[in-house]
């Protein structure tokens, strides 16, 4: 009874509130129990409009691409020095760019996304981290964020 609302709303229904159920004959012949199935159908979930959702995600995608960041040279050691860090098996939080297109004038244009999750592998040499699935090359990425990771 935190609010003004939930007080009047309580001392309104303070009569019927902690009453039991009608369970007599006669209850049950006019208002009849709903079978198990049929009260199922009222919870799930409706999509009036099918595709709806996908559509949104699809434009959504379009207003945030951007073009690729260019770091400085001090961002690029200071990622460096924090995937110096990473090791397999760590949970880290990894923003990096998703290029999707080369425009006509030749700047790369993607969308900066993030995923997290347990470091799957990190190969030094081919220069990419797998976390997720998702295999990462290091020059995608902006920044690296984990618990371990100063």
């Amino acid at each position: 009874m935190d609010s003004k609302e939930a007080r009047e709303t309580a001392r309104k229904y303070a009569d019927i509130i902690h009453a039991a159920r009608p369970a007599g004959e006669e209850s049950l012949l006019k208002h009849p129990r709903m079978p198990l199935e049929n009260r199922a159908k009222i919870f799930s979930p409706f999509a009036a409009l099918r595709g709806y959702e996908q559509e949104i995600a699809r434009e959504g995608w379009k207003m945030r691409r951007v073009e690729r960041p260019s770091p400085s040279e001090g961002e690029i050691e200071k990622l460096s020095a924090k995937l110096a860090q990473v090791l397999k098996g760590m949970e880290v939080c990894v923003m990096y760019f998703q290029e999707d297109t080369t425009d006509l004038s030749g700047r790369h244009m993607g969308c900066c996304c993030e995923t997290s999750g347990r470091v799957e592998t990190i190969d030094p040499v081919g220069q990419t981290i797998r976390v997720n699935g998702k295999v990462i090359p290091f020059a995608d990425i902006q920044d690296i964020m984990g618990d371990l990771i100063k």
